[in-house]
């Protein structure tokens, strides 16, 4: 006690130095800042392409719109046929990408009410996988 007393005395007569904030790599705050940055990056990188009016031709994106669209068609109609047959002869549906975000993103189609809903829905999966790019890469980055 006589030891806190003497310590709130010193502190009141401004002996002491106060101690200050340093940035340490272990504190969780310059990560998170670092995390938020990298995610309205990825936002502004990506906005052009996702708030743009109707469906984006000729890229990368398209074919995976018009994957999952085709596979939500199916759904709805109670026809899993995983063979796109849009595109020359044809292919499987999981050849050239892996099959979870088509998995993932057919059934939320599907409960779409028509191809304008679906385009949303679309760009807001597309986004909000985006935007978690980084924290991804975060937790892996710390897991080793």
């Amino acid at each position: 006690r006589e030891e806190r007393a003497g310590r709130d005395s010193s502190q009141a007569d401004g002996d002491e130095d106060e101690e200050s904030w340093e940035p340490s790599l272990d504190s969780p705050v310059i990560p998170a800042l670092v995390l938020l940055g990298l995610c309205v990056i990825n936002a502004r990188g990506y906005s052009k392409v996702l708030l743009s009016p109707g469906c984006s031709i000729g890229d990368d994106l398209s074919s995976h719109f018009a994957e999952a669209s085709t596979f939500a068609s199916r759904i709805r109609k109670f026809d899993i046929n995983f063979w796109f047959e849009e595109t020359q002869l044809g292919y499987p549906l999981f050849m050239t990408y892996t099959p979870l975000p088509l998995l993932l993103l057919g059934p939320i189609l599907a409960v779409a009410p028509d191809l304008d809903a679906e385009l949303f829905l679309f760009k807001c999966f597309v986004l909000s996988i985006w935007l978690l790019t980084p924290i991804a890469w975060y937790i892996g980055a710390r897991a080793f």
